[in-house]
């Protein structure tokens, strides 16, 4: 091939010309932050009658073969359901007063209560050692995966605006 000193460089496999088309990028897009993008997911157990949640989680261990522990998933999942209604601590307002007694009340004992709150305020730093290393270590391999992927898809455009491309 003949050197030519023009800024265009020819595709791969096919021969230099002066009237090879040039390599044109794409532009950029301008990213911008939508309101969506800031919006929280609602809960989907939010609202959902007693009865109702209680025949879903019903099917739920069914179909998962779980009907062992279908009791204990319907609790978790009436906790899940309001978790500010189970949080507070607070005695009835007179001994004499008798919780309500319905299919929507769920009574927590002390000790569940107090799993639910140490669960809600532990922080990453409290988390197990086990479950740390996990954790940094995926993080870790994430950040090495998106530097090799940016790089072999950059590879190409560096190529094409070598001006020693043969």
């Amino acid at each position: 091939m003949a050197q030519d000193n023009s800024d265009e460089i020819a595709p791969p496999g096919k021969e230099e010309s002066k009237t090879a088309t040039p390599v044109v990028l794409p532009k950029k897009r301008k990213r911008t932050k939508s309101k969506k993008a800031r919006t929280s997911i609602n809960n989907p157990l939010a609202g959902r009658p007693p009865a109702r949640l209680k025949d879903d989680v019903h099917r739920f261990a069914e179909k998962y073969e779980l009907q062992n522990i279908s009791d204990l998933l319907y609790r978790g999942a009436r906790v899940a359901q309001d978790p500010g209604e189970f949080e507070s601590d607070d005695p009835p307002a007179s001994e004499s007063e008798e919780p309500p007694v319905s299919e929507s009340a769920l009574e927590l004992s002390k000790e569940e209560r107090e799993a639910l709150r140490v669960e809600r305020k532990s922080t990453f730093w409290q988390q197990t050692k086990e479950l740390k290393v996990i954790v940094v270590t995926c993080s870790i391999a994430a950040i090495l995966q998106g530097w090799d992927q940016a790089s072999i898809n950059g590879l190409p455009t560096l190529l094409f605006q070598s001006k020693n491309f043969d």
